[in-house]
C-alpha cells in the first residue's frame, strides 16, 4: 500500500496553484487567515490550529529560499508515492499471477488424480470380466458334461496357474492381461486370463486339456529377469494303464453290466473336484453382484453444508 505524504501540502491549504506568484499567494494567505481567525472563532481549537498552519505556509512560499526547499522536497515526496503504489500494483499483478498458477497446479492434480481413479476403474472392469468369461465357460463345459459331451470337454484340467515376483514386475511391468493371453497363445485358445488383485499371479484357461499340459511342457520362462513360475490348479489325475484284455474279461464277468463309476476313478474324482470349483466361483460371483446391486440401490449421502 502507498505511503501517506509526509510533507504538508501548502499550496492546497491556501487555494492557490503550485506557480502561483506572492501577490496571489498574499491574497490568498488573507483571505484564509479571516476565515480561522482566533477572534472570529473563539474557542473553535480547529480554526486556531489552521491559523497557525496558514501562517506558516504564507511564510514558506513568500520566501525565495525556503519555498525553493520545500518544492524540491514535496516533489520528492510525490515521485516517492507515485513510487511505491506502482510497486504496489507490481506485487498485485504477481500475487495474482502466483494464485492463477497454484489455482492451474490444483486443477492439473485434480484432472490427474480422476485420470488415474479412471484408469484403475477400467481395469478392475476388464479383470472382472475376464473372471465372467472364465465362469461362463465352466458353466458351458459343466452342460456339455452333462450332456455326454466330447472327450476333450471331459478330460483333465484346463486351469494352470503363472506365478511372478510382485516386486519386480511393479518396477518394470510386463505381466499384463493381454501378453499372457499372447505368450499362451502358442499353446492354443486361450479362453481367459484372470488377473490376481494381489499382482503376484494370473489364472490362465485354455478350451482343452492338451493345450493345458502343453504350456506346462513347454515350460514358458517369459521374461527373463522376472519369469514365470507354472502350476497346476489342480494336479491332473494318473493315467491309468488298462489290463490285459484276459484280465478284462474276467472282471467283465465278475462285476455287473450297469455298475456305476467308482467313486475313487480318477476320471470321477477329477469331475467332482471340477463341480465344487465352480459351485464356489458361482457363489463366488452371485455374491458379488449382490454387493453391487446394493451398492448401485444405497443413496449416496448428501454432503453437509459448511
Amino acid at each position: 500500500m502507498a505511503g501517506k505524504a509526509e510533507v504538508e501540502d501548502f499550496y492546497a491549504l491556501l487555494g492557490v496553484a503550485a506557480g502561483a506568484t506572492k501577490a496571489e499567494v498574499k491574497k490568498a494567505y488573507r483571505k484564509k487567515a479571516l476565515q480561522y481567525h482566533p477572534d472570529k472563532n473563539k474557542g473553535n481549537a480547529r480554526a486556531a490550529e489552521l491559523f497557525v498552519r496558514v501562517h506558516k505556509a504564507k511564510e514558506v512560499l513568500l520566501d525565495q529560499a525556503a519555498r525553493k526547499a520545500y518544492d524540491d522536497v514535496r516533489r520528492a515526496n510525490e515521485e516517492r508515492v507515485v513510487h511505491e503504489m506502482d510497486m504496489d500494483s507490481a506485487r498485485k499483478r504477481m500475487a495474482d499471477s502466483l494464485l492463477e498458477k497454484e489455482r492451474a497446479y490444483k486443477k492439473q492434480k485434480t484432472e490427474a488424480q480422476l485420470a488415474k481413479q479412471r484408469l484403475d476403474a477400467e481395469i478392475e472392469r476388464l479383470r472382472k470380466e475376464g473372471y465372467q468369461k472364465m465362469i461362463r465357460k465352466q458353466q458351458e463345459r459343466e452342460r456339455m458334461r452333462a450332456a455326454g459331451g466330447g472327450a476333450a470337454a471331459r478330460t483333465g484340467p484346463l486351469t494352470i496357474k503363472a506365478h511372478w515376483d510382485k516386486k519386480l514386475n511393479k518396477q518394470a511391468p510386463v505381466y499384463t492381461q493381454q501378453y499372457l493371453t499372447s505368450l499362451f497363445g502358442c499353446c492354443g485358445t486361450v479362453e481367459a486370463v484372470v488377473m490376481a488383485q494381489s499382482g503376484s499371479y494370473a489364472l490362465i484357461s485354455f478350451t482343452t486339456s492338451e493345450m493345458a499340459s502343453k504350456a506346462m511342457s513347454l515350460e514358458i520362462v517369459g521374461c527373463e529377469t522376472n519369469p514365470l513360475t507354472l502350476s497346476w490348479i489342480k494336479p491332473p489325475p494318473a493315467s491309468v494303464t488298462p489290463p490285459p484284455p484276459e484280465q478284462q474279461q474276467q472282471q467283465q464277468q465278475k462285476q455287473p453290466a450297469c455298475k456305476s463309476p467308482s467313486a475313487t476313478d480318477p476320471v470321477t474324482v477329477h469331475l467332482q473336484y471340477e463341480q465344487e470349483v465352480m459351485k464356489k466361483l458361482l457363489a463366488a460371483a452371485a455374491a458379488q453382484k449382490q454387493r453391487q446391486q446394493q451398492q448401485e440401490k444405497s443413496p449416496e449421502p448428501v454432503p453437509t453444508p459448511k
